[in-house]
């Protein structure tokens, strides 16, 4: 839904790292093997930052694809993130989402099965 709703720059971000050259401003990464710059100083980010940042997206988006999550798998994909995810990429914020997702899923359960105890 966020994709189809950003609109020019905002839809380049969707994908981004913060830039550790400057004061961390995202940093567009489309494929692993293209070089990544900064949008505000212009300086060219690492490829062993952008590979990491490869390696861990699909990481994260391991765990969140999986059928039951466990506890603490949220503050576990979001301490992988940290400093190097921009808060504008979609996996960081799917990470972000997590814990209100999980907190809604258990209170609708609770409103279905345990409305005869109460």
């Amino acid at each position: 839904a966020m994709e189809e709703m950003a609109k020019g720059k905002d839809r380049d971000y969707l994908s981004s790292i913060r830039c550790p050259n400057c004061c961390g401003w995202p940093v567009m990464v489309g494929h692993q093997y293209e070089e990544a710059v900064c949008s505000y100083c212009d300086e060219v980010v690492e490829e062993q930052m952008v590979a990491k940042y490869f390696l861990l997206k699909a990481e994260v988006k391991e765990l969140l694809s999986k059928e039951k999550i466990l506890k603490g798998v949220a503050s576990q994909c979001m301490n992988m993130m940290s400093g190097l995810f921009h808060a504008y990429d979609l996996t960081y914020i799917a990470a972000c989402q997590l814990p209100f997702r999980t907190l809604s899923l258990r209170q609708l359960w609770r409103a279905e099965h345990c409305s005869d105890y109460v």
